[in-house]
């Protein structure tokens, strides 16, 4: 029996992906913040969170949500944060990347707050 291959369009390891930058050269700020969320084998909801400076290897965060709700609840202050961050480090976060093919709804979040992307 022929082995069943997926597309590369069915498969997407994360259900949604969300770059994030924040430079400004005259103040000295370079710096990076990706959010990856996903389900585990347990259905369990995970925002993982990658930030640090631009070149260097930064800090990981994991939180996990029982529901996606919940998860979505805290992804949005978490957007709102980084989209207003000119007091805290002197510039705000741009948006670099949005993967969310699968999680139509955290992409109307992302560009509610980013939405010339």
């Amino acid at each position: 029996m022929p082995e069943a291959k997926a597309s590369r369009k069915d498969y997407s390891p994360l259900p949604a992906y969300i770059g994030l930058q924040a430079i400004n050269l005259d103040k000295n700020i370079a710096r990076y913040y990706n959010i990856s969320i996903t389900q585990d084998l347990f259905s369990v909801w995970v925002i993982l969170i990658n930030h640090g400076g631009i070149g260097f290897k930064g800090k990981i965060r994991l939180f996990s949500y029982s529901s996606f709700d919940e998860m979505n609840k805290s992804l949005k202050k978490i957007l709102r944060k980084r989209s207003n961050s000119t007091t805290r480090i002197g510039c705000n976060y741009a948006l670099t990347s949005l993967q969310s093919s699968r999680l139509p709804e955290i992409q109307r979040n992302v560009l509610s707050f980013w939405p010339s992307h």
